[in-house]
């Protein structure tokens, strides 16, 4: 049992870096995956008598928006927090060139707000 917690945690420590260091390969594998899945569904609702046209647009609906599948599978990736609070920071020295004085404040809270519902 501790063994298999430890091949879990060793596993998920793995997929952060691939995520946060491999991110193009990581997008490529995500789009191939999508792209076989949609294929699978094109190719079954074929068999089951759909025109080529009918089918693909049945196999997308039932997927739904690739943009936002992609979107839902990044939010859960090992590492999302991370490339989120690094957008928040590039965000934040952005608006701290443009006007120092008010945006040190506003970019304070923006990363606060952001950790308190990171927490729950």
């Amino acid at each position: 049992m501790l063994f298999e917690a430890i091949h879990r945690q060793s596993a998920r420590f793995g997929s952060l870096l691939r995520n946060l260091f491999r991110r193009s390969e990581v997008e490529q594998d995500l789009e191939a995956e999508l792209g076989a899945y949609l294929d699978l569904l094109t190719d079954e609702n074929k068999q089951r008598g759909m025109s080529q046209a009918e089918a693909c647009r049945s196999a997308q609906l039932t997927v739904g928006g690739v943009t936002q599948v992609k979107e839902q599978v990044r939010e859960v990736r090992a590492g999302a927090w991370v490339e989120t609070v690094f957008q928040d920071l590039r965000y934040a020295l952005r608006t701290f060139r443009r006007s120092p004085v008010f945006s040190g404040g506003r970019s304070y809270a923006r990363l606060g707000h952001r950790r308190k519902h990171r927490d729950f």
